[in-house]
């Protein structure tokens, strides 16, 4: 008897737009999915025997249509607290923050502020959660990333660092529905929305996932972005641990290292992030389904932490976090935190925190339709995605400066594609020419968009435009 055709596969799998957070494999009652690297690098689940055709997997899915969407789960989860404030970009939120950690190694070892390690070891510490569900390196080459269930201080401690690799939830849900407790979840924005719409669907999460943490996320990369860094700082051996996020005192914490070590103990040298910075502003190795996003302040879940990207932090070399909170009982206890020197936090408005993640924004948010007209002409089925205020459309600016927004939006599109098309880490000197092309005139706009920003005949022309799109910051 053939397998029973699954929406999951049908209309999100075989879509391309599976962004691979394995939710619908942590659901699944008779363990009949199983998610594998595909030839682009990506997680995809794929169908064994023993379906039941309960539709669970469907249910749980960020991607699939007629799911809620980030705005009603958002709402009916936080709906009910006092002092609640919405913005159409970062969502709903009680407060927001800057701060860091003052335990100092805890705040080298992390990607940026060390909040996130802080905040789930206090929650441990006070018996508030037996489990954080992490991210953490594996030791192997494959994966090199795994998420997995951290008990103690010590384990989340192990997991300090950022993994721009593929990672699914579905082992670790299973294994939440097999063992009591309570736990926190730290995810990307989709992983946290499927981790919600589990909950909405089985008690057993809903019981025992307590909180949810998001981290600010512009997009997911494959598992060939870590090959191809690994090349770059000329590794040829199979990979068993990467860095990505590795601090180095003197250098600003933007300007971060990659570094790798081989399965024989060879650790290779280091490689800044302004090397590399347009493989990632300029959407090499995305996922395709990021095409199709528009959460980039993880507006599910509880609390959502991202890097302090403004100007006065910028020199800061130990890193620095930026905080939206939407749970009270987190609320408290980064107060309780402060009040007792554990961490430093000071106020901020949501207006900085957006500008903080202002090409994220530019590219996920305002970029989305046009990604999505574009996908629509290669005859692709697009997702239903959320409305949003007229001013916040990239098809709606006007003149030159929305002329080279929406050209640069077309042209990472084509990088993506191109690398992702490659189908390995490998690209040919073809596709690296036309890499190349792309990456000079996109760098060529941006002057010339920065140019006409500071030329009183221009201002007219970029009055009705968003201020994040008027700095026409593109990487």
């Amino acid at each position: 008897m053939p397998p029973p055709s699954l929406p999951i596969i049908s209309d999100v799998v075989e879509k391309g737009f599976c962004c691979g957070c394995g939710a619908c494999a942590g659901v699944c009652p008779t363990t009949s999915l199983a998610l594998t690297l595909d030839k682009y690098g990506e997680l995809k689940p794929g169908l064994g025997t023993g379906c039941i055709s309960c539709s669970l997997c469907a249910r749980v899915c960020p991607f699939l249509n007629g799911n809620a969407n980030e705005t009603t789960i958002a709402q009916d989860k936080f709906g009910g607290q006092t002092g609640l404030q919405h913005n159409a970009v970062t969502g709903v939120s009680l407060d927001a923050y800057y701060g860091y950690t003052h335990d100092a190694d805890a705040r080298w070892a992390a990607s940026s502020g060390g909040l996130t390690t802080w905040l789930l070891s206090a929650l441990l510490k006070s018996n508030q959660i037996n489990g954080a569900l992490i991210v953490a390196p594996t030791g192997k080459s494959a994966p090199l990333f795994a998420y997995q269930i951290a008990r103690t201080p010590e384990a989340v401690m192990r997991s300090a660092k950022s993994a721009y690799y593929p990672v699914n939830v579905s082992e670790v849900m299973r294994t939440i529905r097999e063992t009591p407790g309570c736990y926190a979840v730290v995810g990307l924005p989709c992983v946290i929305k499927a981790i919600e719409l589990a909950r909405k669907q089985l008690p057993v999460f809903r019981d025992r996932i307590v909180f949810t943490v998001g981290l600010v996320c512009g997009q997911l990369k494959s598992s060939h972005y870590s090959n191809y860094l690994a090349r770059r700082v000329g590794v040829t051996d199979a990979v068993k641990h990467a860095c990505y996020r590795k601090k180095e005192h003197g250098r600003r914490a933007s300007d971060y290292l990659f570094q790798c070590e081989t399965v024989s103990g060879q650790v290779s040298r280091s490689l800044p992030f302004h090397a590399i910075g347009h493989v990632w502003a300029h959407d090499w190795f995305k996922v395709h389904a990021c095409n199709a996003c528009d959460d980039v302040f993880a507006e599910c879940a509880d609390i959502v932490l991202m890097d302090a990207w403004l100007p006065r932090y910028a020199e800061e070399d130990r890193g620095g976090n930026l905080v939206l909170v939407r749970n009270s009982e987190l609320d408290r206890c980064l107060r309780n935190g402060a009040a007792k020197g554990d961490i430093h936090l000071e106020p901020l408005a949501i207006d900085e925190v957006i500008e903080s993640q202002r090409g994220v924004v530019q590219n996920k948010r305002y970029g989305l339709q046009l990604r999505l007209d574009l996908m629509e002409r290669q005859g692709l089925s697009v997702p239903t995605k959320r409305s949003f205020p007229s001013s916040m459309g990239a098809t709606k600016a006007h003149g030159i400066q929305g002329l080279i927004f929406k050209n640069a939006v077309r042209l990472k599109y084509l990088a993506n594609n191109l690398t992702r098309n490659a189908a390995s880490s490998d690209l040919a000197p073809a596709t690296e020419r036309k890499l190349k092309m792309i990456r000079t005139v996109i760098r060529a706009q941006t002057r010339l968009a920065s140019w006409l920003g500071s030329c009183p005949w221009a201002r007219a022309d970029m009055a009705n435009l968003p201020l994040e799109r008027q700095r026409c910051k593109f990487f």
